[in-house]
């Protein structure tokens, strides 16, 4: 068969010879390809390549382990191509599943640079204490020599760190490393079930008999729901625009963070500049604000912020820094709904960061009746925004989708971020569905 259109997962899409729908594992728009179907349902089918007949378009270089990876589903294809595709298969997905949505033309936002940009990664641990991720289709480790999207001083830690891993690989299942905005790099060792606290004393044994690099500034173990510190402060550092000069959050090693730092600013301007469109120093009521990589920016911008957060850490973190009369901080589970203290606040402007689950029900109906002018909503799934965006339109036809940005923070990757503007009870003359 014939690999005519891109999946969101990245998968290609394909027809069998009955015309039913099959999503492809390992097939790109244009390849011409074998395919093994290993399960079939009422509407469509899943299959894997078995062999490339003719390659759709010219794979040149990449990752050694780019097939096998799970990371990875772009390496060797030129950018270009990649980009194209992971919109039209964006695009396509959010008129699907919000048909009812006027989707407005996206503004394509590509990558800066498509190798050395991701800051955060977890691998898994091998017992010779190699460090690999998991395979695109099974529980397995995938061995990386080499990792062409890390960051290059997290790629020079992951192997100078080695000989320590190879000591506790046994009870040491996977590291999580980061590198804050101050460069220092943190160090998550997760601990396998029922390894204890003992992997602490291995730790602190092993970095008594040596020393970590110096760029490294926190080494934490995690064992049994506890964290332990053995090195640093197992903190990470983050910079937050409080106006005039940076301030520094310092959030827990493995705390939530945008993996690609260049193109996280970029996610920050838009945000600054679609809430201030409202008008000048609105009243903004910010969801899911994590440890504040949205919140500083706001409020150097002049903007007063209530800025709500089901982690009571990450909340402290951001409070310790950037606390003052302007900023207010909710702990609450948003899953649930608004919280009682913020519902009636008369903000003019909503954000949202959500996770890749997007909004709850409960959630999607308080805003309706919040009764703020705007939303500006963050996320890491297109789809899902675009499923919430449905909601809301369908539970007050005064929403509309007024801008959509399609931003590829994950380059190499099937993923993109999105960011959508939508505005309540102004509707605009002339705009519609994009042709």
């Amino acid at each position: 068969m014939t690999v005519t259109a891109l999946a969101v997962g990245g998968e290609g899409i394909g027809h069998l010879p009955d015309g039913c729908v099959v999503f492809v594992d390992g097939g790109l728009p244009g390849d011409r390809v074998r395919v093994s179907v290993h399960e079939r349902r009422r509407r469509f089918a899943r299959g894997r390549v078995v062999e490339r007949l003719t390659a759709g378009v010219e794979r040149e270089g990449g990752c050694a382990v780019g097939e096998s990876c799970g990371g990875c589903r772009f390496q060797g294809i030129p950018y270009a191509e990649e980009l194209r595709w992971k919109v039209a298969a964006a695009m396509g997905a959010m008129e699907r599943i919000a048909p009812a949505v006027s989707w407005p033309a996206p503004e394509v936002e590509g990558a800066l640079a498509v190798d050395g940009w991701r800051r955060r990664a977890r691998l898994a641990v091998l017992p010779d204490g190699r460090t690999g991720y998991r395979a695109a289709r099974s529980g397995g480790v995938v061995a990386a020599a080499a990792c062409p999207v890390l960051e290059p001083a997290l790629e020079e830690v992951r192997h100078t760190l080695r000989p320590l891993l190879a000591e506790v690989a046994g009870e040491v299942g996977e590291v999580h490393l980061e590198r804050g905005d101050d460069g220092g790099i943190g160090v998550l060792l997760l601990a396998r079930p029922g390894a204890g606290m003992r992997t602490v004393e291995r730790v602190e044994g092993w970095a008594t008999r040596e020393a970590f690099p110096p760029v490294v500034a926190s080494v934490v173990v995690e064992a049994g729901g506890r964290r332990q510190t053995v090195f640093g402060t197992g903190r990470g550092r983050w910079a937050r625009d409080g106006g005039g000069d940076s301030a520094w959050v310092e959030a827990p090693v493995g705390a939530f963070a945008q993996a690609n730092a260049a193109v996280n600013a970029r996610l920050r301007t838009r945000v600054r500049e679609a809430v201030l469109e409202v008008g000048t120093s609105p009243e903004v009521l910010e969801l899911f604000a994590g440890s504040g990589n949205f919140t500083g920016t706001l409020l150097a911008a002049g903007c007063a912020v209530t800025a709500v957060e089901g982690a009571t850490e990450p909340l402290a973190a951001l409070e310790d820094a950037l606390g003052g009369p302007r900023l207010r901080a909710v702990v609450a589970d948003l899953g649930r709904g608004l919280p009682r203290e913020v519902a009636d606040g008369g903000a003019a402007v909503v954000v949202v960061d959500p996770p890749r689950t997007g909004l709850s029900a409960e959630l999607v109906a308080d805003l309706c009746g919040l009764g703020a002018s705007r939303l500006v909503y963050v996320s890491c799934d297109p789809p899902t925004l675009a499923r919430d965006a449905g909601r809301l339109v369908a539970a007050d036809a005064s929403w509309e989708v007024v801008s959509l940005a399609l931003v590829d923070a994950f380059p190499r990757t099937a993923h993109l971020e999105a960011v959508s503007v939508l505005e309540h009870g102004r509707r605009r003359s002339g705009r519609g569905r994009a042709a």
